[in-house]
């Protein structure tokens, strides 16, 4: 082997194990403590059906819809 192929080998093999120790473990972390919350979700997350029509008449009117999403689509509505 020639001495350009050979030293980044040395290299490598001489700073692998210091970088790899050097680095936090993530399995030592601790997790976050969990904080009690609302599991109620509001009106105003979830969109109304005229909302949903809408969305789905935009996708009708899309040139580019396939065959099989017109059909989902006129199912939906």
């Amino acid at each position: 082997m020639r001495l350009h192929r050979v030293t980044p080998a040395i290299a490598a093999a001489v700073l692998a194990p210091a970088l790899l120790l050097a680095t936090p473990s993530f399995a030592a972390t601790t997790a976050p403590a969990a904080v009690p919350g609302s599991a109620v979700s509001s009106s105003a997350d979830e969109p109304d059906a005229d909302d949903l029509k809408v969305a789905i008449a935009r996708i009708l009117a899309d040139p580019d819809s396939g065959r099989r999403v017109t059909r989902e689509a006129n199912a939906l509505l």
